[in-house]
């Protein structure tokens, strides 16, 4: 594992990776901190929970409190994604800050992207055929075409995943 020194004269790099409770997802975030991180890195790990509840963690993200109606399975998830971001980054020196947002979560991305001027979107592929990606819609997709930033898509190890 290699650590990528802070580059003399820039400005801290910030990095949206978008954030599920997939195997895809943590692969994609160990792509990125193994092949690309830098130890200035601001990362935006941005989560949206499938039943749309809004999780802000005060450790990691300072803002509002929890919202109201948030299922313990929700809490959980949530808290293992933190747990799983924090040790991943620690060796890394890598800053993190993880967003639960509410909506659909392609369009979540880049809003947070734009929000938090990253520098550069991370995101899992799951290679799903071109018929299943029209009438299912996909995530990585609807990012990679309407990103005001750069993409990094990373497809799963496996190729009999999907």
């Amino acid at each position: 594992m290699e650590v990528r020194q802070k580059r003399p004269g820039n400005k801290q790099r910030v990095v949206v990776v978008a954030m599920d409770d997939s195997k895809l997802s943590e692969e994609s975030y160990t792509w990125y901190l193994n092949h690309l991180g830098r130890e200035d890195d601001r990362v935006i790990l941005i989560h949206c929970p499938e039943d749309g509840a809004i999780l802000q963690s005060p450790i990691i993200f300072s803002g509002s409190n929890t919202a109201d109606g948030i299922t313990d399975d929700d809490r959980t998830h949530f808290r293992a994604l933190m747990h799983m971001a924090k040790e991943k980054a620690k060796p890394h020196g890598i800053v993190d800050k993880v967003r639960s947002l509410s909506g659909n979560p392609a369009e979540m991305v880049i809003q947070a992207a734009k929000e938090e001027n990253a520098a550069m979107i991370v995101v899992g592929s799951s290679g799903i055929g071109a018929l299943r990606r029209t009438l299912l819609g996909c995530v990585s997709d609807y990012v990679l075409h309407h990103s005001p930033v750069p993409v990094i898509l990373c497809r799963h190890k496996d190729p009999q995943h999907h």
